[in-house]
């Protein structure tokens, strides 16, 4: 009797057997999966389908490409023709014109200053705007700190002039 491959479960529990009706046999490697092991509907197996059966090791193993399917295969050729310029673009021939690594830095550095300068305008016109917001906001507490000092002062008034009637 020819060695049995078990490729689901422990050779020794067998589960019943070899009985048919209880395990499927893959076609490429000839290994032997418990139909519990695999969960598969026993329903599901026909003759047909026992006899073409691939245990998941081997589907795996084998090449993606033979999809008998209508997905389209994408283009990975790096030749990709006449371009139609973006819109917008300048016209002119480009291959006249080269940038070399100066001209980078300097338009970079012309950038820098721009943007330094943007952004101390931008600073003095938050401070102005902050400075304003404050003052705008400190008007009301400035008037009631006045009347406070003058009631103040006119209760001293007042106590001063208690104090020289008691003497």
């Amino acid at each position: 009797m020819a060695k049995v491959y078990w490729g689901c479960c422990d050779p020794d529990n067998n589960m019943n057997g070899d009985n048919n009706n209880d395990f499927v046999t893959c076609l490429r490697c000839k290994k032997r999966y418990h139909i519990e092991c695999i969960s598969i509907n026993e329903s599901f197996l026909s003759k047909e389908i026992r006899a073409t059966w691939n245990c998941p090791e081997c589907v795996n193993k084998l090449p993606k490409s033979k999809k008998n399917d209508s997905t389209p295969i994408r283009n990975t050729s790096n030749n990709r023709g006449n371009k139609r310029p973006a819109l917008k673009s300048p016209p002119g021939d480009t291959s006249k014109s080269h940038i070399t690594r100066d001209d980078i830095q300097d338009i970079a550095n012309d950038d820098d200053e721009a943007m330094t300068k943007k952004m101390d305008e931008n600073f003095l016109r938050m401070r102005q705007d902050m400075i304003n917001v404050f003052n705008e906001t400190l008007k009301p507490i400035n008037a009631e700190l006045s009347q406070i000092k003058e009631s103040m002062n006119f209760l001293n008034g007042q106590f001063e002039d208690m104090k020289k009637l008691m003497r």
